[in-house]
């Protein structure tokens, strides 16, 4: 599908930005169209869910021990090369729980953070909670204007939609072979907006003695080879491909405007994109930013409500990845 493109000025963006259209509105009423009934409904479902947060978070874990351990029974080179993939898969779900606790939807408490940190942000090299808060905070805070990290940073050539497949496709392949992991990591810069804070629930120094001694046992042990074959290969090469591909199936980055309902994908998604690529039901992103308050398990139950309400336009929803790319590539 084509698009108008134009150069638009844009403060903290290039003068080149090119502006594309927006996508379909999937919405036919926003979160104050919801009845007085909808707004009681949607109280009970905001709040932290720690059981559920924790329960994720355990069988991710457990999910990766068997996993590893399935791989050195079998010891075959494509299974390998399937668990490797799969493994990249449940590190990005430690991301994403890393963007629950930043809204605080394990805990309220400072025990939430640390946890957070321990299990789930130190592991893939994340900086921390309270460094990924102070972005994405900003990027919920100030959609899609000068002040949304975010925005600024997804812009040129690998942002701007419609885009050619084959390009598409080679910047899969550039995150694949490592080009870019440094780049999505290190360009989760901190924003200068000192109202956005988080405190730190450890100094420094206990997340270097926590990586010297992971190094330290793999070493003693003997199994530095498969932590760095099952963790860090997937780490360098799985997880940037991912990040970029959830990233353009949240929100489409040459939109102008701010409009959340015109920039933001909502995608249904059959049993087996479920099952190949888990997102923690990301794919209702328009209601984590109507509602940042309401843990990942609950967002199949707002997007119930509004269409039981009548404020969804299924006309413009997507049905499936595919449908979805569709509209982006040309």
């Amino acid at each position: 599908m084509s698009e108008t493109q134009t150069a638009v000025p844009v403060p903290g963006l290039p003068e080149d930005f090119q502006a594309g259209e927006p996508l379909p509105n999937p919405m036919l009423g926003g979160k104050d169209a919801l009845s007085p009934e909808g707004k009681k409904e949607i109280k009970t479902l905001s709040g932290p869910r720690p059981g559920r947060f924790l329960f994720e978070l355990g069988l991710n874990w457990a999910v990766i021990g068997v996993t590893m351990w399935t791989a050195t029974w079998i010891n075959n080179l494509w299974f390998y090369l399937f668990v490797i993939y799969f493994i990249g898969t449940r590190q990005n779900i430690l991301g994403l729980l890393i963007h629950e606790q930043t809204h605080y939807l394990c805990s309220r408490k400072r025990w939430g953070d640390a946890v957070t940190n321990l299990f789930a942000a130190w592991p893939i090299v994340v900086v921390s909670i309270e460094g990924y808060a102070k972005i994405h905070l900003a990027h919920h805070s100030y959609y899609f204007s000068e002040n949304d990290p975010d925005f600024i940073r997804k812009n040129g050539k690998e942002w701007t939609f419609p885009m050619k497949v084959r390009f598409l496709c080679w910047l899969f392949f550039k995150d694949a072979i490592g080009g870019t992991f440094i780049a999505l990591l290190t360009g989760k810069k901190e924003p200068s907006n000192e109202l956005i804070s988080r405190p730190a629930v450890f100094p420094m120094w206990v997340r270097l003695l926590y990586y010297a001694v992971i190094i330290g046992l793999s070493v003693w042990l003997g199994f530095w080879e498969l932590l760095l074959l099952l963790w860090v290969v997937p780490l360098l090469l799985v997880l940037p491909v991912i990040v970029r591909f959830s990233a353009i199936c949240e929100h489409k980055y040459n939109v102008l405007g701010g409009k959340l309902e015109e920039s933001t994908a909502t995608i249904i998604l059959s049993w087996w994109e479920r099952m190949l690529l888990p997102r923690l039901h990301f794919n209702y992103h328009i209601y984590h930013h109507y509602y940042p308050g309401i843990a990942f398990s609950n967002l199949p139950k707002v997007h119930a409500l509004f269409e039981k309400e009548g404020l969804v336009n299924k006309d413009n929803l997507f049905g499936g990845y595919l449908a979805y790319f569709r509209r982006l590539l040309n």
